[in-house]
């Protein structure tokens, strides 16, 4: 049985710098038998579905994967990459293994007369506090609860404004746009703490990035960035991530695809930014053929994450020179099974 206390201890001597290795999570799933109902977006359950019956198939999930070296039972309420959208008057829209968000209703209001706030009583918040509070009440043995993906401010911001219409506004109503980041900011951090009551102040912190943490932490992002240039994105993106990075005690970033790559600098110059998670993104060359992305963020004095395919972090970890700044999350199906175990057995 998976010994919650030892994998957490780990990880917090990963954050204080004590552990004196990288700390590896890997997780294979489709081991046991397959589970005819659940899904991966559980925004994709009825919402009158019981949130207890949802945690259910999780843990039937969990017993027909296996889970190596420092990971543990996370599972956080997936609701689609921005949720926060469908909590302060977007709309959320259910797709066949898929979830993506829109303005809704207010997608042909003229950006001058949007104002955002988030909104509790939201069908959305509502399902996902419901949810996450079903999860909290289980053995962190069997499960660990992470935040939901809320998505960044700047993104958010674009799924109101049509993504092209949001590049224009930069330019035609810049004052505009960084008055809406701003009311995106306080509605992200607003329910942000909402949703941390579900939790409790003691509750251990997770995210999808399914990195653990005893402090305050979580994965700030702005994947609408690899369409503007640094000198936007150092007017509109980075005044708002330095805001929220002062809010965690070990906030980290979504570096997301070769497009972001020219604002790393920026990023590795907030003081208070504990690391950054690299994705090289659909058709680029594999996370262990980018060393020099990756040791320029471990070498800084950042934490790095590496995300993917097991056999692709294991590569990845041989590349980077500071590997006691890693934390790696690799993932894989039945017939990686001997590559995990091969790969945690190098790092205990």
């Amino acid at each position: 049985m998976l010994d919650f206390s030892t994998v957490s201890g780990n990880w917090e001597k990963f954050w204080n710098g004590t552990l004196g290795r990288p700390v590896v999570f890997t997780k294979i799933t489709g081991v046991g038998d397959p589970i005819p109902d659940y899904q991966w977006f559980d925004a994709l359950y009825d919402f009158s579905t019981p949130p207890e019956k949802i945690i259910d198939l999780v843990l039937k999930h969990f017993a027909s994967s296996r889970f190596y070296g420092d990971a543990y039972h996370a599972w956080f309420p997936n609701f689609g990459p921005g949720a926060l959208t469908a909590m302060i008057g977007g709309a959320g829209h259910l797709m066949p293994g898929t979830v993506w968000f829109s303005g809704g209703k207010l997608s042909d209001v003229t950006p001058e007369d949007l104002t955002f706030k988030f909104d509790p009583e939201s069908p959305w918040a509502k399902r996902i506090y419901e949810i996450s509070q079903a999860g909290a009440k289980r053995d962190l043995d069997e499960l660990v609860v992470g935040f939901t993906d809320l998505g960044g401010a700047t993104d958010i911001l674009a799924s109101f404004r049509h993504g092209e219409d949001f590049l224009f506004d930069l330019y035609d109503r810049p004052e505009t746009v960084k008055r809406l980041v701003d009311e995106i900011h306080i509605a992200w951090h607003a329910a942000y703490k909402h949703f941390r009551t579900t939790l409790g102040d003691d509750y251990p912190y997770s995210t999808w990035s399914c990195m653990l943490s005893s402090l305050s932490h979580h994965m700030l992002q702005s994947d609408v960035s690899y369409m503007i240039s640094p000198e936007l994105f150092g007017e509109f993106v980075l005044p708002e991530l330095k805001k929220s990075c002062l809010k965690f005690e070990r906030p980290f970033y979504h570096l997301d695809g070769k497009g972001e790559l020219p604002h790393l600098d920026q990023l590795l110059a907030i003081e208070e930014l504990a690391g950054i998670q690299w994705v090289p993104g659909e058709g680029s060359p594999p996370l262990q053929e980018w060393p020099e992305v990756l040791n320029k963020i471990a070498d800084s004095g950042k934490k790095l994450q590496l995300v993917g395919p097991v056999d692709q972090v294991a590569k990845a970890i041989k590349v980077v020179h500071n590997v006691n700044a890693v934390t790696a999350f690799g993932w894989g199906d039945a017939s990686d099974l001997a590559l995990a175990e091969k790969l945690v057995a190098e790092y205990r």
